[in-house]
């Protein structure tokens, strides 16, 4: 048959079995994932099973754990697939000891032990601390970034209160005809199964009080071709289940999800707006990811103290540190950090920039003379203060320029831009906070060197981790939903990237030998 090496027969019996460990090179990534889940105190981690005492044995949580954590390190998410993998996949039949759970088996202990692989990232962190940082040493900082990651849900699953009122009508006309069709062939007074007019009021009732509450409204599945009246029931429960789980849950435009309440529309660089969450994520110099949240709010502006603290309660240090973009920064925020004796490296967003650039006057060219309480324009003019006001919960102080001076003023085209176009006589109004502290100490923060070259290297070191988990580990999309649930998800991961990124710090041999103690303290 020509010069060619020729395999093994698929029907040749062989007189000793093969040794499946010889199937996997020593340095194959599931002998990672093998020795880290081993290594974790089980009995600690409070894992979740359903199993009863009598009946079939349960399978064992490491077990468990293992088949999640390599199927999910492959791109493989969904547990049909996963029980597929369990036969397929030589790695993971080594792995799980050759156990093949039904992908039923595996969504309920993925959904119900949700906490726990939460959870599974911080024993990284634990992990990381003990065998590199106390060798290497931690230079206490902390860089903090977010991404978009796509719900399990589609735009069509978000509804509001025209829609909902669509729908019953539908339901109701459709119980009409069906109610006149019985009628015809069982007489008006005969035996056949009819809806009341009672229930459908009830119905209209029921929708159109939660309608005018709420604003929002949850949709039957009509997909099931069920019986009417059956389908009348169902949207009754619907809406009772929706009202008290998800009345406090929409968005802006009053619009929920009927497949992930917990999801929200958000804009993604070339898909436009949709169903996602925002994860939040932090990373040390070496890019481990130190802490993690999954939030459904679309802007990062209320989560940097949140996401410091979650670095230093898995790292157990306290930070010296923290580092992250504009969209971040936030006083109510950043205030609470720097009283901890963290410093937040954090820029704020330069609304005059624009206006700078045309030749206007900024925030920064007026100076506040605190002995004097005056604010001196460029022009070298005084605002004096006027009343104070808050807003969004902070104090500001008004100071107001006089309106004959202003009018008379040379340099009046670059300063008082409003009243230039729009051709009013007013003054110059200018807001400084009540307690202007720390906006000067966070300016000074901004203009040191050293917190100048950290927040440059806030792109090469947050960024690529980010980049990491979209591109290399090909997570986009969650598959579970809920936000217990995706965090959970997410911390499966987090654990595979933390894993793989060890691995890489110090070699396969040292993240073996490391692991000859127990991580789960």
């Amino acid at each position: 048959m020509g010069n060619y090496i020729e395999g093994m027969s698929r029907k040749q019996l062989l007189l000793l079995p093969p040794n499946l460990d010889k199937w996997l090179p020593r340095d194959h990534p599931a002998r990672a994932i093998d020795k880290f889940v081993e290594s974790l105190d089980v009995n600690s981690l409070d894992l979740k099973e359903d199993n009863d005492e009598v009946g079939r044995k349960r399978y064992p949580p490491k077990e468990m754990l293992k088949i999640l954590i390599y199927s999910y390190s492959v791109g493989i998410r969904s547990s049909r697939e996963i029980e597929r993998l369990t036969h397929e996949n030589i790695a993971l039949r080594w792995l799980s000891g050759d156990l093949h759970p039904d992908y039923r088996t595996i969504a309920r202990f993925r959904s119900e032990n949700s906490n726990v692989l939460e959870g599974l990232l911080t024993k990284t962190v634990k992990l990381y601390k003990k065998v590199y940082l106390n060798k290497e040493g931690f230079d206490g900082t902390a860089f903090i970034d977010s991404t978009r990651i796509y719900a399990n849900a589609s735009g069509d699953s978000f509804i509001d209160e025209e829609k909902i009122r669509k729908r019953v009508r539908e339901i109701i006309k459709e119980a009409e005809e069906t109610d006149k069709k019985e009628d015809e062939k069982y007489g008006e007074d005969g035996s056949g199964e009819k809806l009341r007019e009672e229930t459908l009021g009830e119905l209209e009732e029921i929708v159109k009080e939660l309608a005018d509450e709420v604003k929002k409204e949850r949709e039957v599945d009509d997909k099931e071709k069920e019986k009417l009246t059956n389908k009348i029931e169902s949207l009754k429960r619907h809406i009772k289940i929706y009202k008290e789980e998800v009345e406090d849950n929409s968005d802006s435009k009053g619009r929920v999800s009927t497949t992930d309440p917990d999801a929200r529309f958000m804009r993604h660089y070339l898909h436009g707006k949709q169903p996602s969450y925002n994860l939040q994520v932090s990373a040390d110099r070496n890019r481990i990811i130190t802490g993690f949240d999954v939030v459904n709010k679309g802007t990062d502006h209320h989560q940097f103290n949140r996401m410091v603290k979650r670095s230093e309660r898995n790292l157990g240090i306290k930070l010296k540190k923290g580092i992250a973009d504009k969209g971040y920064y936030n006083q109510d925020e950043l205030e609470p950090v720097l009283k901890r004796g963290t410093i937040p490296i954090v820029k704020k967003e330069d609304y005059a920039k624009e206006n700078r650039g045309k030749g206007y006057f900024s925030r920064d060219d007026f100076r506040h003379d605190k002995d004097r309480d005056v604010v001196i324009c460029p022009s070298g003019r005084e605002l004096t203060y006027r009343y104070t006001y808050k807003l969004k919960g902070r104090e500001y102080r008004k100071y107001r320029g006089s309106s004959p001076v202003c009018n008379k003023c040379s340099v009046k085209e670059k300063c008082i831009q409003a009243r230039v176009k729009g051709g009013g006589n007013g003054g110059k109004n200018f807001s400084l906070p009540a307690d202007s502290d720390f906006v000067k100490m966070h300016k000074g923060i901004m203009e040191d060197e050293e917190n100048i070259r950290l927040y440059n290297m806030r792109k090469e070191i947050i960024e690529p981790v980010l980049g990491s988990i979209k591109r290399n580990l090909g997570f986009r999309r969650f598959s579970l939903r809920g936000t217990g649930k995706v965090k959970g998800e997410f911390g499966i991961i987090g654990t595979i990237y933390n894993l793989m990124k060890l691995i890489n710090l110090m070699g396969f041999d040292g993240f073996m030998d490391s692991l000859s103690y127990d991580t789960g303290y």
